[in-house]
């Protein structure tokens, strides 16, 4: 039986060096609490380039639940090129 291909290019797991990712994790844990002690999914984004995803929930004004992702393009230094947030 045949399995359905996806056209889609994959997303490989990307091997990010511990310490650049404990570093870029301080820095948007202190930006966004919402997020903090959430591990980020983090995917190959180009070539020496990661996106690294967050994803926390906040209470509204009203007292709702609302979840948030933060997306974050870093170098294979750590230098953070680009956040995004939903909300």
């Amino acid at each position: 039986m045949r399995k359905p291909t996806d056209s889609r290019p994959a997303m490989r797991q990307a091997a990010l060096d511990r310490s650049v990712l404990h570093k870029v994790n301080q820095e948007i844990y202190r930006r966004f609490p919402e997020v903090a002690g959430q591990a980020p999914k983090v995917q190959e984004h180009a070539p020496a380039a990661y996106r690294l995803v967050y994803q926390g929930e906040v209470t509204t004004a009203n007292h709702k639940r609302m979840l948030r992702w933060v997306r974050v393009v870093i170098t294979d230094q750590g230098e953070i090129l680009k956040i995004t947030t939903s909300h």
